[in-house]
């Protein structure tokens, strides 16, 4: 059965618990091992305690998990976790067996769409508001300009037209079958060259801007 499983990519770095003194043994001997035998009872009631006060002492930091699908908008953020080098985890949504309809995945996204974003409480969709959070949450990274500046609003501005303008006509290119009645397919085809013509316009934009510069990156 297809639903939502696990695929690690990267671990959370190891927590090493120190034990025991830097100092010589010798400089501070034990005092002699007392000759009162201890109940096997106590003894391991006390190791139950000593063993749940290690680990409440451990913090604990949760693992940043991404809900994706191959090919699907999840391929951004999923970059952009691997440019950051943090923890994280992927899950896959198996579209095949409609886990994106589950139950389950609509308790992450009413949506029921791909990718969702788990980090700590936080539960987040979007593929823009992923990637900004993203860049927010992790400064150091550097993916976004500086706050205020004017590259930082034209950074806001070529995310959300990637999401909201490209991405909206491609949605009408592949699946042109969505916006017709079941079964038109001569309507469908008229979506989908529709699109395709809007969608050509929208590349030409993007290598004007890329020609603008001469550089790798939409921001230069």
């Amino acid at each position: 059965m297809g639903g939502i499983v696990p695929t690690p990519s990267g671990a959370p770095s190891g927590i090493v618990h120190g034990g025991g003194s830097s100092r010589d043994p010798e400089a501070c001997p034990l005092p002699p091992a007392s000759t009162t035998q201890v109940p096997a009872g106590i003894m391991r009631l006390r190791n139950e305690r000593s063993t749940r006060a290690q680990r409440a002492s451990v913090p604990r930091h949760p693992i940043i998990r991404l809900y994706y699908h191959p090919g699907n908008a999840s391929l951004t953020p999923h970059m952009l976790l691997e440019e950051i080098g943090a923890p994280f985890e992927l899950r896959l949504v198996d579209r095949a067996n409609a886990a994106h309809k589950s139950p389950e995945f609509l308790k992450l996204n009413p949506n029921g769409q791909i990718p969702v974003l788990v980090d700590g409480d936080l539960v987040l969709y979007e593929t823009a508001a992923i990637c900004l959070n993203l860049a927010d949450t992790h400064p150091r990274a550097r993916l976004a300009p500086p706050l205020g500046s004017a590259e930082r609003a034209h950074f806001y501005k070529w995310l959300v037209w990637c999401t909201n303008t490209l991405q909206a006509m491609l949605m009408h290119y592949f699946y042109g079958e969505r916006m017709v009645n079941a079964g038109d397919a001569a309507a469908a085809a008229q979506v989908k060259a529709h699109a395709e013509a809007r969608v050509g316009g929208m590349l030409d934009q993007l290598e004007a801007q890329l020609a603008s510069h001469r550089a790798d990156w939409l921001l230069g």
